[in-house]
C-alpha cells in the first residue's frame, strides 16, 4: 500500500486477545522499512475536542522526560519528530504555530517505559508594548485533543548503514546555488549588475507640452533686446 500511494509514513490499529488495544507506526525507505514501532494503547480520552488545524500550519514538538539515555529512545524520539513535524520548512511564522504536542516519558530498566502524548491548542495574543516593552505575543496553551498512554511493545530499528542511507540528500532534490540568485519563501530574487549609464546621452521621447511657444520664444528674445 505504501509504495502504491507514494506514502513514507504508516499507522496500522488493530485489536486482539494477545494484543489489544494496539497501534503500529513505521517508516519506509527505498521500498524497504525502515523502523517500526508497535505501543499498546493504555489510555485515550475519547470525548476530548480536537484540534481545528490551519492548512499548512506547523506543531511545536516539545519532549520532556527520558529520551537521551539510550538508544531505543533516541530512535524513537527521532521517528516522533519526523512523524508529527509535516512539511521542512527554512523559516516559520507565528501566526501558523496553532498547536504543541508534548511528548513525556520515563525510563524503565534500561528502557523505555510508559509515553504520554498531550496535544494542546496556542493561542498567541498581542501583547501590550507599554506594559511589557516588547511586542512578543503572550502565549496560552489550551487543551485540545485526546491525550495518549503508550506503551512500547515491540521495535524494529534500522542497520547503522541503512539508516545513514536513508539521511543522503540525493543529487537531484539538492538545489543548485546559481550565481546572483537567492530563494525566499516561493519568490525568486535576482540582482542585476549594471555598468555606468550615460543619462545625458538617452533619447527620451519628447512632448509638445514641454516645448516652448513661439509667442514665449518672442517674448523672451524682446525681453533680452530690452535688457541690453
Amino acid at each position: 500500500i505504501c509504495q502504491r500511494e507514494d506514502a513514507a509514513l504508516f499507522g496500522v490499529i488493530s485489536h486482539s486477545k494477545k494484543r489489544p488495544d494496539n497501534l503500529i507506526l513505521g517508516r519506509i525507505f527505498d521500498g524497504q522499512i525502515l523502523d517500526m514501532f508497535e505501543f499498546g494503547v493504555d489510555f485515550v480520552d475519547m470525548q476530548a475536542k480536537g484540534i481545528n488545524k490551519m492548512l499548512g500550519s506547523k506543531p511545536c514538538l516539545c519532549f520532556v522526560g527520558d529520551w537521551n539515555t539510550c538508544e531505543l529512545a533516541r530512535k524513537l524520539k527521532n521517528f516522533f519528530i519526523d512523524f508529527f513535524r509535516g512539511e521542512e520548512v527554512d523559516t516559520i511564522n507565528l501566526a501558523g504555530l496553532d498547536a504543541v504536542y508534548v511528548f513525556a516519558a520515563n525510563k524503565v530498566e534500561e528502557t523505555i517505559g510508559l509515553i504520554q502524548i498531550i496535544p494542546f491548542r496556542l493561542s498567541l495574543r498581542r501583547a501590550n508594548k507599554l506594559k511589557s516593552g516588547n511586542n512578543i505575543p503572550i502565549t496560552k496553551l489550551m487543551p485540545a485533543g485526546a491525550p495518549l498512554v503508550l506503551k512500547l511493545r515491540r521495535h524494529h530499528l534500522p542497520s547503522i548503514d541503512l539508516f545513514k542511507a536513508s539521511l543522503k540528500l540525493p543529487k537531484q532534490v539538492k538545489p543548485k546555488k546559481r550565481k546572483n540568485i537567492q530563494r525566499e519563501a516561493e519568490d525568486t530574487l535576482g540582482t542585476l549588475h549594471l555598468g555606468r549609464q550615460q543619462v545625458d546621452d538617452i533619447h527620451t521621447r519628447k512632448f509638445l507640452a514641454h516645448k516652448k511657444r513661439r509667442t514665449e520664444v518672442d517674448k523672451d528674445t524682446s525681453a533680452a533686446q530690452d535688457d541690453d
